[in-house]
């Protein structure tokens, strides 16, 4: 029996260590795998590369303490962070601007060869679990067409279907791929799975009207995006409606310019109408030019003969025709527009002359470099056609200084290859560029007639004078991007930190003092609600704008919409200031007041401590004075809703990425709760949270219930958007409020187009799986998903208990489910009267609802623990036995025992 015993507490111990293997297996392999890695860079940038891994379980993984490495050292990455279930995590390679619009989980550095790389996945305890050997080559992916590698779900590669890849979303991959676990809502759709496109998602880029002998008339599309688009079933409409439908679209062949020909009916030369249409015949685009229609004045210019008119910079619109376009000797057909007629009238113009010969133009110039100017000055030469061009005998002069020629007597000379770029350095030719300002001519060879004119004014330190006509907007860096997005464009020449030699020009622009405006209604009386509107002003830097108001009367305000009651007839000096953190622009107006005094004391003083102050409305809540003054009882009361400034009732994904946007809300889920990068607030009763992005993690110091003004730029995907914030600066804590109302729903509401909304649900209690609890309201059954962050227990959960959820509906892996935030979300909604309304795991005075030790199944110390005993109940059962053995052995020998021995002998003599 002893034996036994020993071999059942062997069994025992052996199984036990066996088990925790197996479980360590299961919960290691496969859960986390590198799913995707643009090895190659995107087509604007080499070095814009980023890697994705995938969480294929139902858990929230902590990568910390994990590694990513590659064997031969570079990269070598120090993983950190949550992975959620379901989900990805995105590692971009030096910024957060390797995938534009996408939010990073992690940055890196360090770049992948593009001949191939091993690397190693490893958890925190040093364990592989995921490896990749493309020591070889990498097994799909493509540099030339710059399609990423993506894992298909039987473990093998292949090439993305489209350039750029999925960064942060599921592979295209036959059978699908687990969706991550909080995508925003889908794009809208016309009913198939195609996307529904909008104003400004194509451009109208240049257009042919009058045509030379022999040639069609022509308009050319721009995709900003840059991405794959069918234009199937698109049509472009003169101005009498006739349409021409479109095929073909973006794609590898050219994913930035698209020509269409031969149109129904004609492009009148004098003027007409050109109008985009999407296959659902949505607006895209329109343009109107010359002598058409009633407000002709603000009608882009006619092209002449063989002329186009095109935009002065690709895919950039102002708000009127007149301003976007010019008109070009040089139509580019599918390409880059080239601006080869004047386009400015002021002295500072810079102009190119039919007479040129070739296609050589000044493209920059550096007068005031820092420090000596002897060295580093210099003029930038582009020859913007397919040949190569030969320098010899062009001609370059300073106007009242020295003049230079190629290749005449020892000058040297140079031939620049096709679409090429070459900088005259002062040191060869020089010729000395002035830092007060100057006229610098272009003649070409034998020509009386300058090609080229271009006056400057005083160079500010360091800066170079760059053509913004000559950007390369395959490869430009983010400053660029700025610059496109928010530059008003006064002028085609602007002065840049950003000096490129050799090189497409990069515009990084010193700062600009914001441009400010408001509106306010014409006839105002006193009593009266009156809206002022500082929406149109503008930072030309992109930088988010902080605003003062100054009514004239003691009232004073700090957000871009305000109203406001005047309770004195008179006229008023409105004064309204704008910040960008920099420099600060005012700008004043008189308005008149009219009607009969409220005040009982028509000759007291106004101040801002008896004014009626007037809050923007946040939530839906009725407006409430915080302070007011005295008024007749005649006077009317103030009833008027004002909305929240910023989203106007729209939701986030209204707005493009890259927008500017200043948005109000209230607290509704704090930082750290869903996740440490991001926090969401509410703007108004019946409309989805905005989460507010922080790469950095830079926020405030929040609570539930804080009304807030968030200045940012939309960020994310086309379809998961958030407001992206700089720093906690752009978060302005306004007051301190109870926590809003969420919104009643039923398991009937658990549909997308709630997303992201603030809700409460009631359900019985029906079962718990991982980290999903199933609830049933009498109708159907709704999912609520317990975030790891959010330290939420549920074992106290007892089938059928009803209970009260609170928090937003979120799409989680297997579909949609609420989050709540932390314990208190989960309440008894009735067991009796004394239990309704208690937090679940919150104490009672009874052990019943205790909160018990957080869940966390996977932690390493429990499999340590395992091991440990089972080894020790191993080592134990065998020292056990052996010692059994030993003490059964020496009690049966002679020695031990006489007596035995003896009895032993006298049987064995007896026998």
């Amino acid at each position: 029996m002893k034996n036994q015993g020993g071999r059942l507490i062997l069994f025992l111990g052996i199984l036990l260590c066996s088990g925790f293997f197996v479980t360590q297996k299961c919960q290691a392999a496969g859960e986390v795998v590198i799913n995707e890695i643009s090895w190659m860079g995107s087509a604007a940038n080499a070095n814009a590369e980023w890697m994705e891994l995938k969480n294929s379980s139902n858990a929230e993984i902590d990568l910390s303490g994990w590694t990513l490495n590659a064997a031969d050292g570079q990269p070598k990455i120090n993983l950190s962070g949550m992975i959620p279930a379901g989900g990805y995590f995105l590692l971009e390679r030096t910024s957060d601007d390797s995938v534009p619009g996408v939010a990073a989980d992690l940055i890196y550095t360090g770049a992948l060869g593009n001949s191939g790389e091993v690397l190693e996945l490893k958890d925190n305890a040093g364990s592989l679990i995921d490896k990749i050997d493309a020591a070889a080559g990498w097994p799909a992916g493509d540099n030339t067409t710059k399609q990423t590698m993506e894992r298909k779900d039987d473990g093998s590669w292949q090439s993305s279907v489209n350039s750029g890849g999925t960064p942060k979303a599921a592979n295209d991959c036959a059978g699908g791929s687990s969706a991550p676990e909080n995508p925003a809502l889908p794009p809208e759709s016309n009913g198939s799975s195609a996307p529904a496109y909008r104003h400004g998602d194509v451009l109208i880029n240049e257009f042919v009207s009058d045509p030379d002998a022999g040639e069609n008339e022509w308009v050319e599309l721009y995709n900003p995006s840059g991405g794959k688009i069918s234009l199937d079933g698109w049509a472009i409409a003169d101005g009498s409606g006739a349409e021409t439908l479109l095929s073909g679209g973006f794609d590898e062949d050219n994913y930035y310019f698209f020509v269409a020909e031969k149109f129904k009916g004609a492009l009148n030369n004098d003027g007409d109408e050109i109008t985009l249409y999407s296959d659902t015949h949505n607006l895209i685009d329109k343009v109107v030019y010359g002598k058409f229609g009633a407000q002709s004045e603000n009608n882009a210019p006619a092209p002449g003969k063989g002329e186009s008119a095109a935009l002065k910079i690709d895919g950039r619109k102002s708000l009127y025709d007149k301003d976007s376009y010019a008109v070009t000797e040089t139509p580019t057909k599918g390409k880059t527009n080239v601006i080869t007629a004047p386009v400015d009238t002021g002295d500072n113009a810079a102009t190119t002359s039919a007479e040129s010969s070739a296609a050589i133009v000044i493209t920059e110039i550096f007068p005031n470099p820092v420090g000596s100017d002897r060295e580093a000055e210099f003029i930038e030469f582009y020859n913007n056609s397919e040949a190569v061009a030969d320098l010899t005998g062009w001609r370059i002069e300073i106007v009242g200084g020295r003049s230079f020629e190629f290749g005449k007597f020892f000058n040297l000379t140079r031939q620049i290859p096709a679409y090429g770029y070459f900088p005259l350095y002062r040191t060869d030719s020089n010729l000395v560029l002035d830092n007060n300002g100057g006229m610098i001519k272009l003649y070409a060879p034998g020509k009386s007639r300058a090609a080229q004119s271009l006056q400057y004014d005083a160079a500010p330190e360091g800066s170079s004078y760059c053509d913004t006509a000559y950007l390369n907007l395959n490869s430009i860096n983010s400053s660029t991007k700025i610059f496109l997005n928010n530059s008003l464009l006064a002028s085609r020449w602007v002065w840049s930190e950003t000096p490129t030699p050799g090189a497409a020009n990069q515009i990084k622009t010193p700062n600009h003092p914001p441009q400010v405006s408001f509106s306010a209604p014409v006839k105002i009386s006193t009593g009266a609600l009156v809206n002022f509107d500082a929406s149109d002003s503008f930072d030309e830097d992109g930088d988010p704008l902080n605003f003062s108001w100054d009514f004239g009367d003691g009232g004073q305000f700090n957000f871009e919409t305000v109203s406001h009651i005047f309770t004195q007839p008179g006229n008023y000096q409105i004064k309204l200031a704008a910040s960008d953190g920099q420099e600060e622009s005012t700008i004043s107006k008189i308005i008149k007041v009219g009607g009969v005094s409220l005040a009982n004391d028509s000759n007291k003083k106004i101040s801002a401590n008896n004014l009626p102050l007037i809050l923007p409305k946040v939530l839906g809540e009725k407006i409430s004075a915080v302070k007011t003054t005295a008024v007749k009882k005649s006077a009317a009361k103030v009833t008027a809703p004002i909305a929240a400034p910023g989203l106007n009732n729209k939701s986030i994904n209204d707005y493009k990425l890259g927008a500017g946007l200043k948005i109000s809300g209230q607290v509704i889920v704090l930082p750290g709760v869903y996740g440490s990068q991001y926090f969401y607030i509410l703007s108004a009763t019946g409309t989805p949270a905005v989460k507010i992005y922080n790469y950095y993690k830079d926020f405030p110091a929040l609570k539930t219930g804080d009304y807030l003004s968030v200045s940012g730029v939309i960020g994310g995907s086309a379809i998961d958007k958030y407001l992206k914030t700089k720093s906690s600066a752009d978060i302005k804590i306004i007051s301190s409020g109870a926590e809003p109302e969420p919104e009643n729903i039923t398991a009937a509401g658990f549909k997308e187009e709630n997303l992201d909304k603030f809700v409460q649900a009631v359900g019985e209690f029906e079962g718990k799986n991982g980290s999903t609890i199933t609830l049933f309201d009498g109708e159907a059954d709704f999912n609520l998903y317990l975030k790891t962050s959010a330290n939420i227990s549920a074992t106290s959960l007892k089938t059928g208990q009803k209970i009260t959820a609170t928090g937003l509906l979120a799409k989680v892996s297997g579909g949609l489910a609420l989050l709540p935030r932390g314990q208190k979300d989960l309440t008894l909604a009735s067991t009796s009267d004394d239990a309704a309304g208690l937090v679940l795991g919150a104490a009672t005075g009874s052990s019943a609802w205790t909160i018990p030790v957080r869940e966390n199944n996977s932690s390493p110390l429990i499999y340590i623990f395992v091991v440990v005993g089972g080894i020790i109940i191993v080592l134990t059962g065998f020292f056990v036995k052996k010692y059994l053995f030993a003490k059964r052995k020496i009690a049966e020998s002679p020695e031990s025992n006489p007596a035995q021995s003896k009895t032993n002998s006298i049987t064995s003599t007896r026998i």
